[in-house]
């Protein structure tokens, strides 16, 4: 799995199709495409930006090793900033 499968992996986890996820975070569509695709290499300031809103495991979106994301408490962050959808 290479990073752009993790990211994507790490989206749906979270509950967001492209358009809404590139929208929360600020991006073009078509720029997390090519993130999601492999045609661009992300930059740290947007791994930062990706640990930052949702606690996701900067080691594991690069490199694949240990957890997606960093607390176990993620549920509760996004209810608490309304990113979740239940």
């Amino acid at each position: 799995m290479n990073f752009g499968d993790r990211l994507v992996k790490a989206r749906e986890n979270i509950g967001f199709n492209q358009a809404n996820f590139s929208e929360k975070i600020d991006l073009a569509a078509q720029s997390l495409a090519r993130y999601e695709k492999n045609k661009v290499n992300p930059s740290m300031e947007f791994i930062a930006k990706l640990t930052d809103m949702f606690n996701i495991n900067s080691n594991w979106l690069l490199t694949g090793k240990g957890e997606m994301f960093i607390s176990e408490t993620k549920e509760i962050l996004y209810k608490a900033k309304g990113w979740l959808k239940i």
